[in-house]
């Protein structure tokens, strides 16, 4: 993974090797009621699934879906117990929903933060410099693997593509 990163990433990221991001999936259950699953983002009921991609496109960790309402894409990481699946030289690229949790993380792991990779935070009234600014551009244009990958699978599944709520009886 880390010569792919090297020879496959814009030149500010060569060192990450990972991607990891969550996905909501429109979804209905008998067990739980819509309220108990509602998604933010969906604007209805759903479960959400955190996916880890290398940087050869290939996944490499899903977590469990659970419901969106008291799982966020930060909880969910710190429950995935990632440190567990990767190697130490490893580097994750995250978007701004996790970066709370990262110390969390490094405190109780052998993560550090070397391990992180995720976009300069702006503080309030303040503006980013120039190459802070250009450096979360470039960033947030580039790790949508994800995003694309779940795209194509809604695409050629309707079950996937978030229409539809997917029924279930049990989550």
């Amino acid at each position: 993974r880390l010569i792919s990163a090297k020879l496959k990433n814009p030149p500010l990221f060569p060192h990450v090797t990972l991607h990891l991001d969550g996905h909501d999936t429109r979804l209905s259950c008998e067990e739980k009621s819509s309220s108990e699953m509602y998604s933010y983002k969906l604007k209805k009921s759903g479960v959400r699934t955190q996916v880890c991609v290398d940087c050869n496109g290939m996944a490499i960790l899903v977590s469990k879906s659970l419901p969106c309402k008291d799982n966020n894409d930060g909880t969910m990481l710190v429950g995935m117990k990632i440190h567990k699946h990767i190697h130490e030289l490893d580097c994750i690229a995250l978007d701004g929903g996790y970066t709370q949790y990262i110390k969390k993380i490094v405190e109780d792991t052998s993560m550090s933060k070397k391990n992180f990779c995720y976009t300069i935070r702006k503080n309030r009234g303040k503006d980013l410099a120039q190459d802070e600014a250009n450096y979360n551009k470039m960033f947030g244009s580039w790790p949508s693997q994800i995003e694309a990958g779940f795209g194509d699978l809604g695409a050629t599944c309707e079950k996937h593509n978030n229409r539809k709520p997917v029924m279930v009886t049990k989550i």
